[in-house]
């Protein structure tokens, strides 16, 4: 588990109160990650999303997220 239940609690907290937020960035190997909480699009079913950026030698990653429980896996598959 790379999140702490207190960034995951955090993180679910800014969904449900619809406020941004942003974990502080952290590296694991070469990986930076930055984890965000924003305001969706009109296309999502949701007012806001959880965002996760990683970037390492060549590549950039960055996917929106529902739940704080679904950014943690998205971060746990990239690893």
């Amino acid at each position: 588990m790379l999140l702490t239940d207190h960034d995951l609690s955090a993180l679910s907290t800014a969904l449900r109160e619809c406020k941004p937020l942003t974990l502080p960035t952290f590296v694991i190997g070469d990986r930076k990650i930055c984890i965000s909480v924003c305001p969706a699009s009109p296309a999502w079913p949701v007012e806001m999303l959880v965002r996760v950026e990683m970037w390492w030698p060549g590549w950039y990653l960055s996917k929106y997220c529902e739940s704080a429980e679904e950014a943690e896996e998205v971060i746990n598959e990239q690893t």
